[in-house]
């Protein structure tokens, strides 16, 4: 189970004079404002700004776009429109507008902090440190900007520059959950447990509700096999954000350690449908579904992971056992067939052995030959 890493903080600024208070009259009066002037810059930003705070992120990008559009110099609006892109993933698109925001003022602290994050995403390391450090040396400093450096040397494996800046991060907001949360994942990585504890116990003693270092240390309590309390935190991860993927996870496997197939099976079944695209989960999936005797239902997410690792020799073979449960003579003697073959390849001699012996039954009971094989490639 991967820690989670957290260090990004893109933050969403709006206006602080003559704002309405309520989220929602906030809504209606930049929307008054714009019907009576389509072309009223501020009215665009101010309602876009404040669909982001809602979370209407797609809302939020169009309107944003039409106050870029009405004054190419209003860099707030260039600002919060890469913040959106980067939050719905489309990162070229939230690189090419916080550069702009850059351009138009390089010395934000707060533009300078969302560009570095969307290099990360996009794995620009050394963009990252090159930003990162002119803004230290022409004196920018903030939480975000520190963290950001850290995780980028961290990603670098340069541990101790990586605690350097999460400790000036601290020294900046001494009560930053996400910091020590981040520090806690530094101190796993250094081996040094009972710091790296200490710190995601800090970071829930600050807020306990945070998500992130709720999983990070249910997910330390899951690897040194402290299920029960891994599971403690993975649930209240889940009741404050239930859709969180990693925290998914961590409940799929904490419950199939615990024996619990029932629940592990249902929170597997969540991820997948959240994120389809993670082999791991899928096979771990499929496995539960076929202990369980379902084997049909456990075909999908196995057939999903072979295409995701189509040279995978273990997914056909369970496949092969799983069809020749289901009475699918053709389909079994295929997989086990193309289970045996890769497992020659990678001289696994002990699972070709087994896949070969199986292989032989197979033909046996269902009276087929190699010949039967053929074009049965799904």
């Amino acid at each position: 189970m991967r820690t989670r890493l957290l260090f990004l903080a893109i933050l969403v600024f709006l206006a602080s004079c003559d704002q309405p208070q309520n989220l929602q009259d906030r809504l209606d009066v930049y929307a008054a404002m714009i019907e009576k002037n389509p072309k009223n810059a501020q009215a665009h930003y101010q309602l876009g700004t404040t669909l982001l705070v809602a979370e209407f992120y797609n809302e939020g990008v169009d309107h944003l776009k039409d106050a870029v559009r009405l004054d190419n110099k209003l860099q707030a609006a260039h600002r919060n429109l890469g913040w959106a892109l980067y939050h719905l993933k489309e990162y070229r698109e939230a690189e090419k507008w916080l550069s702009k925001a850059h351009a138009l003022n390089p010395n934000d602290p707060e533009t300078v902090a969302d560009l570095s994050g969307v290099y990360l995403a996009m794995g620009k390391r050394l963009e990252t440190l090159q930003l990162l450090k002119s803004a230290i040396q022409r004196g920018l400093e903030s939480v975000e900007i520190y963290s950001n450096l850290a995780v980028t040397y961290k990603e670098l494996g340069e541990f101790a520059p990586a605690q350097k800046y999460l400790n000036r991060a601290l020294r900046l907001n001494a009560d930053s959950a996400a910091t020590h949360n981040n520090l806690g994942i530094l101190y796993e990585l250094l081996a040094v447990a009972e710091q790296s504890d200490r710190e995601y116990r800090t970071a829930l003693d600050l807020d306990p509700q945070y998500v992130p270092a709720h999983y990070n240390r249910g997910a330390a309590l899951a690897r040194s096999q402290q299920y029960s309390l891994a599971l403690e935190h993975f649930l209240k991860a889940n009741r404050v954000a239930p859709g969180d993927i990693p925290t998914l996870a961590g409940l799929g496997l904490v419950y199939q350690k615990l024996d619990n197939r029932e629940q592990a099976i249902r929170h597997y079944r969540e991820f997948v449908r959240l994120n389809p695209s993670d082999p791991i989960i899928l096979q771990a999936l499929g496995k539960l579904l076929e202990e369980a005797g379902q084997f049909q239902q456990a075909v999908e997410p196995y057939e999903m992971a072979k295409h995701l690792l189509p040279r995978t020799a273990e997914i056909y073979y369970r496949l092969g056992l799983i069809h020749d449960q289901l009475k699918n003579g053709k389909r079994a003697l295929f997989h086990m067939s193309v289970a045996d073959r890769l497992y020659r390849q990678q001289k696994n001699v002990g699972m070709a052995g087994h896949s070969q012996r199986n292989v032989d039954l197979i033909m046996k009971k269902y009276r087929l030959s190699r010949r039967d094989i053929k074009n049965l490639g799904r």
